[in-house]
């Protein structure tokens, strides 16, 4: 028996971090200028499922699902990282601790809030990894953001009226 070697499906590329990165930042920049403007933010991984579909439509891109994944998940993290930041940072200016101020200004404590925002993220990640089957498996959630990204991208994947229609609805 001959069995035709399938090549594993490509995810962890360069061109996925870097377009991940790329839209971290955009969609990053963006929440902390809304955060701070509106004391509201929003939540990138569906905009970032979009963008990352239609580039995958592209000749020169031609990502599989796999990257696209990559791509939607570094940016909804880097958007989620700036809404922590923008809600954090400022209460160590607001501090006071017998009528002194705990942080003056930011910059003189940039390692500090560098290392509490590191601190925040590596727990975050911690929880996550503990509560995840608690919470996203066997709670049986319905997780409307997720199912609407799985859509997306499964609409992207189809060749026909669906990715039209994705684009179409976005003006």
């Amino acid at each position: 028996m001959n069995h035709a070697s399938v090549p594993e499906p490509r995810e962890l590329t360069l061109k996925a971090v870097g377009l991940g990165l790329f839209l971290a930042f955009v969609f990053g920049a963006a929440n902390a200028y809304l955060g701070m403007k509106a004391g509201q933010t929003v939540a990138a991984t569906i905009p970032a499922a979009v963008v990352a579909m239609a580039l995958a439509r592209l000749p020169q891109w031609r990502g599989g699902v796999l990257e696209q994944n990559i791509a939607r998940t570094a940016a909804s993290v880097g958007e989620a990282l700036v809404a922590g930041a923008i809600f954090t940072l400022p209460a160590f200016l607001m501090v006071e601790i017998d009528g002194q101020r705990l942080w003056r200004d930011l910059r003189s404590h940039y390692w500090e809030g560098s290392f509490i925002l590191l601190a925040g993220g590596l727990a975050g990640i911690l929880f996550i990894v503990l509560l995840r089957r608690a919470l996203c498996v066997d709670a049986g959630l319905p997780w409307p953001e997720s199912v609407a990204s799985y859509e997306i991208v499964r609409a992207g994947q189809e060749s026909g009226e669906a990715p039209r229609l994705v684009f179409g609805g976005m003006g």
